[in-house]
């Protein structure tokens, strides 16, 4: 009767503990897109920051900048990250850097997606 119930009992928290394992892996096309996509908007703001464009801290302003120049056609709206967080910026002097909260959706955790923008003088 024990290794009865034992057996199954093992198995499911072996899976359990197989499942945080399994869903990381999930998460790895959405990480590789967002590194692709923040590669991508930094490119853009240098550009635009070479034509006279500032950035600041503003959150609010980010997010319009985002959805009215850097287009993907594969979504809609390119101000949040592949979780649905907005993305994140700081700015300090000639450097931004721009961030996504990455899988766990929380700001400043260890999986959070970030990239130093470089802006032109």
């Amino acid at each position: 009767m024990f290794s009865k119930l034992f057996a199954p009992a093992v198995f499911a928290i072996g899976a359990y503990k197989g499942a945080d394992k399994i869903k990381a892996l999930s998460e790895y096309p959405q990480v590789a897109a967002t590194q692709i996509e923040l590669a991508e908007m930094a490119s853009f703001m240098q550009t635009d920051s070479a034509a006279g464009q500032k950035f600041t801290d503003n959150s609010a302003e980010f997010s319009r900048y985002l959805r009215a120049n850097f287009k993907n056609s594969s979504r809609n709206d390119t101000s949040v990250d592949f979780w649905g967080q907005p993305y994140r910026i700081v700015v300090n002097g000639d450097t931004v850097y721009i961030a996504s909260n990455g899988p766990d959706r929380a700001a400043e955790t260890t999986d959070d997606i970030k990239i130093n923008v470089e802006l032109q003088k």
